[in-house]
């Protein structure tokens, strides 16, 4: 593994190699043979075994957002890109990954997209001046989509495009599913707070647990 001097690539290194290579053999034995072809197409893609791809390429990993790790500015427009600066350590990290893998990707708007393209051509010309010509610029781009998430999206986008039968006024009666609301109507704010941040307390007194449980749980 190459050494590096830059604290945001050690830092997004700085995991117990051994532990997720178990857990990389016990996920593998778990794939479907859809999601087995996928996952080798993937490793085909970035020109690396299972072991190696994990063990060296995981950059901006552990649910990092776009916005904080890509810097996708969060007031977009269509002539947006990228608010990293130039040769800076976070640019570096970009340039080191092999992988981006970007959950959750319907909910994002298509400008945050081409915000990454239009500035990864300038990024990843400088691993390969050819990179300016190949698809999504020479970075494999993992982009999912969970069930739940493109069902929520689909009620969201039906109520935005006035599918729901509305009156003369434009208002409608809109059927909130039932998984979103909240049940408690004794204490519906608390229930909400005890729902994202479940055993709040307990979590922010340990030291140990106190970064990753707020990490997980911050946009």
């Amino acid at each position: 593994m190459p050494t590096f001097t830059n604290k945001l690539i050690v830092d997004e290194l700085n995991y117990n190699k051994d532990e997720l290579e178990k857990t990389q053999v016990d996920m593998l034995l778990m794939l479907t043979d859809e999601q087995r072809c996928v996952h080798d197409k993937i490793m085909e893609s970035v020109g690396s075994d299972s072991k190696n791809f994990y063990m060296e390429n995981i950059v901006g990993c552990c649910g990092r957002t776009a916005h904080s790790t890509l810097t996708v500015p969060i007031e977009i427009n269509e002539a947006s890109s990228l608010t990293m600066e130039k040769d800076s350590p976070r640019e570096e990290l970009v340039r080191a990954a092999k992988l981006i893998v970007w959950d959750e990707a319907p909910m994002m708007h298509r400008w945050c997209f081409e915000a990454v393209d239009r500035s990864m051509r300038d990024i990843m010309s400088k691993n390969d001046p050819l990179n300016e010509f190949r698809p999504f610029r020479g970075m494999t781009r993992v982009l999912c989509e969970q069930e739940e998430i493109a069902n929520f999206s689909k009620w969201i986008l039906s109520i935005g495009d006035s599918n729901e039968a509305s009156d003369e006024n434009g208002e409608m009666k809109v059927e909130v599913p039932e998984d979103l609301l909240i049940s408690d109507t004794t204490n519906p704010l608390m229930s909400l707070i005890d729902f994202v941040y479940p055993d709040l307390n307990d979590n922010l007194g340990d030291p140990l647990k106190k970064g990753e449980y707020s990490h997980q749980r911050l946009i």
